[in-house]
Order: structure tokens, then C-alpha cells, then sequence
């Protein structure tokens, strides 16, 4: 998604009110204190710094000696003037490597709040519009590209004492490849990710305070190992962090540029069907916070999640504005529903992981819609319990937070799945009161009904989408039990079972793990 904090003036530029609020799509630096929301990009960025030195002096001896120092990076770009940049030189607007052939530039057509209003975790419903239709299957799902912001460009090239005059060469490339410097910070590099160690022992190469200079040496060795986790990787310090914290680093910028990585695109699961006479596309996300210091009540905002709450609380109020994204279709290779309508499956999800399931659903009606007006269909329909044996059940195992989450989604499942055949949705809410918090006690609550459709047809098929470092374990872990207990009455067995399953691709699993 190409998308950043003034890429909406020229759709907009009577409405004052909007544009301040697109142009505030600031989200590098806003942490939660106290409950309360405090922005150190604007006026607390001393206070980070004042943080980072006071674990630094508390955790490490300045006067140690460094040791298993990590490589520098080898030097790939160079800075060039607008007059070096020569018919030999290739110029684009980004070094990605995604075919501009894959490329699909869409409308955000419409945004629509599926949480309570005021949460602090805010869900969306979002609809996209390519250009050209695209054919999708329930299951797959859209990269999206997503800009930094301008203004946190603005203040790096800033700090580093570079104007926009200057263009980035890549020269690893064949022929070389040419970007404006700005441009290459917005849509090219990954400026919030933690530094590797490597950087670091190279920003130390430009200090010219000493103190300055032997902390980052440290922290690049392995006798800061513990404070360099503690800060990087569970800290979240970022790059222009460093770079005010560390006020003598004067680092030129192409060597800067060496050290990062690529902006990677953020991938999300279509919630929709497609549509042979229609190009709309849903998606649904929440918004993510990541904390930053322990023992500080301080969240950051996920960039692409950040940027598209701001882009959708505003689009909500102002649904008429032409506001685009730069996508890419990722088929799933196995995480699809079944074509055929005589295999029951289950679907197993939490929040905003009930996108695909969504889909999965719509294709099931639609396909048992057609097979109702075929000539199968007037056949087998003449007894009852032959359509039965004809139509598996589906059922979808949901887990929310609280009541009203994802309502207008559940009325139409519950809709959909009330036309198919003993098909059923179950629901729980980890913030409400009662016995089943979490998805895994839904399924263990109906453990008979599982087992049930498990072994009524050999294709049977499981599917799990979400948070991958606790729900999909504790979704795992039930079913052992329910086929432990149901089954096979050996726990041995049931884990066999579940891993025959997993060999066959008809236990399937779409998740993630947050950073």
C-alpha cells in the first residue's frame, strides 16, 4: 500500500478539517502512558533518550572491552546528484522486486467500524476496488504496501544534514537503479524495524563523543547482549530513536541505507467471495499495539495497522474522497474450502482471524444455491435423508472479546450458515462473564459434535486462522483432548490423528505471530 501522511492533498484541498487529520497519519512514535496516549515524536523525544542512557548506565560497564564484534555491512548505494543521474542509471519510484506486472492499484471504497465505539482496539471492515477484476479464491490473501510517513522522512533527512536534491543509487542492481532520495525513504526502507547489531558498531564509527561511541560498541558486541534485547528487540527502539539519543552520530547516509532492510508488505486474508461481476474486495484488520520498555505502561502503534485505522476513522465520515492502495494478490496454496459439498469442515478463528472464514462461508451458500436449482439437486431432494448424506454440515468456531464485536458480521454468518443444511456458528467472548472464555473451551463444550463431523466423511477437514503463538497452540491442544476423549481414548493416538491430518492438508492452518 503506497500511502503516507501527505499523499491526500491533492484529492482534498478544500476540506481543512480533513487534510489536518490525514495529514496527523503520524504514528512512529505515539505511546500509551497511563492509559493516556502520549506522542514523543512531538514533544517527548528527550524523555526516550533520557530512558534508553538510564538502561545503558544501569546495565552495562562502558569501561568493558568489546567482544565477537558482528561484520559491517558491505556498501551497496551511493549518493549521487540530479546531475550524475545518467541514461545508464535506471529511474524508478521503488527498488521492490514485486513485477509491476502483479501490481494492482485499487480504491478504498468504503470503511465501516465492526468494534464498540471508543475501544481500544479498534476493528474495520474495509472495501478496496482494483482497477481490473481480479480472481481470488476464499482463503487467499493481499499484500499491501505502506509508506513511511513524510514527516518522519523529513526529520531524518534532516538529522542527517541531506536535502532533497540528492538521489540514491542502487549499484548492486543491473543496470543500476536510480531513486530520489525522499522517495527511497518513503516507499523503499524499513525505518522502524529494531537496528541489527551490525549497525549499530557501524553508527559507532560516527560518534565523535567517546561515551557515545563505546556504548554502541558495546551494544554491538556480545557483552551487551542483554541490554541490546532489552532496548531493540523488546524496547522497539528504532532508528531515528538511536539517532537522537546518540546526538554526535553523524553517519552519511548511504551507509545508513546499507544497514536497512526493505519495507516488507503486510499481507491480510480477503473476508470476501469473489464476485464474477463485481471487483470489490473485503478486508478486515484491528488495530495493533506493541509494547516498547518493560515495566513502562508504553505501546506503539503497528505501522500498516496505524496508518489504516487513520485512513478508515476518517474515510468512515468522509466516504466520497478518492483514496487508493497499491496491492498484490498471494493465492494460498492450501487454505481453501473444499469444492465439494458432501465434505463437512470445521472453521476455528478468532477476532479479525474470521476474515477468510467469511468467505469460506459465502462460497458454501453459493455453491449449495446452485446445486439446489441442478438437476442433482431434484433428484436427491425427494427423500430427505438422502439430501442430508448429499449436503455436509459446516461449523464455525468464533472467539471475540465482547458482546457487539463483529455483530454485523455474525448476523450475516449466522444468516448464511442458517441456509446450509445442520450447519452452525458457536461464539465466545474472553471479556464477558460465563464458563467458555476462549475458542478452545467452545470446542471442548461441544466436543461431541466435533468428533462427530470429524469421522462422518474421510475428507473431513479442520481449518485455523489467527494469533499463532497462543490460540492455534490452545486450539491444537483441545482437539488432542476431544479426539483423546471421543476416539481413541489414548492421548498418543489422538496426537497421531491430528498429525495425519496435518500430512493430509486437511488440518490447515492460516496464522501468525506478532513481533
Amino acid at each position: 500500500m503506497i500511502i503516507g501522511g501527505d499523499s491526500f492533498v491533492d484529492v482534498m484541498p478544500d476540506e481543512t478539517e480533513l487534510l489536518s487529520l490525514f495529514e496527523s497519519l503520524d504514528i512512529y512514535d505515539n505511546v500509551f502512558e497511563q492509559d493516556s496516549i502520549v506522542d514523543y515524536w512531538k514533544c517527548n523525544s528527550g524523555s526516550l533518550s533520557k530512558y534508553v542512557w538510564s538502561v545503558i548506565d544501569s546495565t552495562l560497564d562502558l569501561n568493558a572491552s568489546p567482544s565477537k564484534l558482528p561484520t559491517l555491512p558491505l556498501e551497496r548505494y551511493r549518493l549521487i546528484s540530479k546531475e550524475e543521474v545518467n541514461e545508464s542509471s535506471s529511474k524508478r519510484d521503488t527498488f521492490l522486486c514485486v513485477s509491476r506486472e502483479q501490481l494492482l492499484d485499487a480504491k478504498i471504497s468504503r470503511a465501516k467500524l465492526l468494534s464498540l465505539t471508543n475501544s481500544p482496539k479498534p476493528v474495520w471492515h474495509f472495501e478496496v476496488e482494483p482497477e481490473s477484476p481480479v480472481h481470488y479464491s476464499p482463503g487467499d490473501a493481499f499484500g499491501f504496501f505502506v509508506e513511511n510517513d513524510s514527516r518522519l522522512v523529513s526529520s531524518l533527512l534532516e538529522r542527517l544534514k541531506i536535502n532533497d536534491t540528492w538521489y540514491v543509487e542502487d549499484t548492486k542492481s543491473v543496470p543500476p537503479v536510480t531513486l530520489e532520495v525522499r522517495s527511497a525513504l518513503r516507499k523503499q526502507f524499513d525505518l522502524y524495524s529494531p537496528p541489527k547489531k551490525s549497525f549499530l558498531l557501524l553508527l559507532s564509527e560516527f560518534c565523535e563523543n567517546d561515551r557515545e561511541k563505546r556504548a554502541l560498541v558495546l551494544l554491538s558486541s556480545d557483552v551487551g547482549r542483554d541490554t541490546y534485547r532489552s532496548l531493540f528487540i523488546r524496547g522497539r527502539v528504532s532508528l531515528l530513536n538511536i539517532l537522537v539519543t546518540f546526538p554526535s552520530c553523524q553517519p552519511p547516509l548511504q551507509r545508513v541505507l546499507d544497514c536497512l532492510p526493505f519495507l516488507a508488505p503486510r499481507y491480510y486474508s480477503a473476508s470476501s467471495c469473489y464476485e464474477p461481476c463485481g471487483r470489490k474486495i473485503d478486508f478486515v484488520f484491528s488495530l495493533v499495539h506493541y509494547p516498547i520498555f518493560e515495566g513502562k505502561k508504553w505501546m506503539r502503534r503497528g505501522h500498516a495497522t496505524g496508518v489504516f485505522d487513520r485512513i478508515c476513522s476518517q474515510l468512515e465520515k468522509w466516504s466520497t474522497h478518492d483514496l487508493r492502495v497499491t496491492m498484490f494478490h498471494r493465492p494460498s496454496l492450501y487454505f481453501h474450502p473444499p469444492d465439494n459439498l458432501q465434505i463437512p469442515y470445521l472453521m476455528i478463528c478468532a477476532g479479525t482471524g474470521v476474515a477468510p472464514f467469511r468467505g469460506f462461508i459465502e462460497q458454501r451458500r453459493r455453491d449449495y444455491k446452485n446445486w439446489l436449482s441442478s438437476e442433482d439437486s431434484r433428484v436427491a431432494t425427494q427423500e430427505e435423508p438422502v439430501k442430508r448424506t448429499l449436503i455436509a454440515p459446516v461449523y464455525l468456531f468464533f472467539g471475540c472479546r465482547i458482546l457487539g464485536e463483529f455483530q454485523e458480521y455474525l448476523d450475516e454468518m449466522e444468516s448464511d450458515l442458517s441456509s446450509l443444511p445442520d450447519s452452525k456458528l458457536f461464539v465466545c467472548y474472553s471479556r464477558e462473564n460465563g464458563n467458555e472464555k476462549y475458542v478452545q473451551d467452545l470446542l471442548k463444550k461441544h466436543a461431541e459434535q466435533v468428533s462427530n463431523l470429524m469421522f462422518s466423511h474421510p475428507s473431513s477437514c479442520i481449518y485455523v486462522c489467527g494469533d499463532g503463538a497462543n490460540m492455534a497452540k490452545g486450539v491444537q491442544e483441545s482437539l488432542i483432548d476431544i479426539m483423546n476423549e471421543q476416539i481413541f481414548g489414548n492421548r498418543e493416538d489422538a496426537k497421531n490423528f491430528m498429525k495425519e491430518l496435518s500430512d493430509e492438508k486437511r488440518y490447515v492452518q492460516d496464522i501468525w505471530f506478532w513481533g
